[in-house]
């Protein structure tokens, strides 16, 4: 990445308001315990979805591509209180540690699960949504912040 890219990235951390401590022991169990942590949002990426949906006020959202559920929480925490978030995850293993963060962050009465392929769930889901998010695996790339 070039110095520049760094540059920009390392500003935007140092003036952006931090995420909560929840969010960063996500994104350290995630680095433990997960093949490709590097697919994790961030805290950079999580601030600018919980700003979107604080703007937008969807009621209904879908997330396709939840991984560890670290972007579903921020979509969720800038979402009104009677708004749903369905968040479609492939990899059925990592249910536990989805539901375990979204149980701590006291958002499972707007984060809807589902496990399975989303070419087979998004049929399956009624009603239209606000807003539609598609998680593409993140490019391995190293950031300085110093």
């Amino acid at each position: 990445m070039n110095e520049y890219l760094e540059t920009a990235f390392a500003y935007c951390l140092r003036h952006t308001t931090p995420l909560d401590a929840l969010l960063n022991d996500l994104e350290r169990e995630t680095h433990l315990k997960v093949l490709k942590p590097n697919m994790l949002s961030g805290p950079l990426q999580g601030q600018l979805l919980r700003f979107l949906t604080q703007m937008i006020q969807p009621k209904r959202a879908l997330e396709i591509g939840t991984f560890t559920g670290y972007s579903s929480i921020c979509l969720a925490s800038g979402m009104p209180e009677n708004s749903v978030l369905h968040t479609i995850e492939i990899n059925e293993e990592l249910e536990y540690l989805i539901k375990k963060y979204v149980r701590l962050a006291n958002l499972e009465h707007k984060i809807q699960l589902h496990l399975g392929d989303a070419l087979k769930v998004v049929p399956t889901l009624e009603g239209n949504f606000d807003l539609v998010l598609l998680m593409p695996p993140k490019i391995n790339t190293k950031l300085t912040t110093n």
